[in-house]
């Protein structure tokens, strides 16, 4: 499963491999790695257009990163 949730390259995917490292090491190249389990009930529930919200980061967004702003900078239309 590989979903792309912006046009700068950001995905929501599961790697097996790299479960153990979560919360730990960046081996997803900044994008969301998921457990095989999360990914499945993401999968499973989501549908085009769903939002996704990232939490537990101190990166901030900005226009570089393209329409994923649309609802995370402050005074968007999102």
């Amino acid at each position: 499963m590989a979903v792309r949730i912006s046009d700068n390259g950001e995905f929501l995917h599961h790697n097996q491999d790299t479960v153990a490292d979560h919360g730990v090491v960046n081996v997803s190249h900044e994008c969301i790695n998921l457990s095989p389990d999360s990914a499945r009930a993401y999968d499973d529930s989501a549908i085009y257009g769903d939002p996704v919200q990232v939490t537990g980061t101190s990166v901030p967004l900005s226009a570089a990163d393209g329409d994923i702003t649309d609802w995370a900078t402050p005074g968007s239309n999102g």
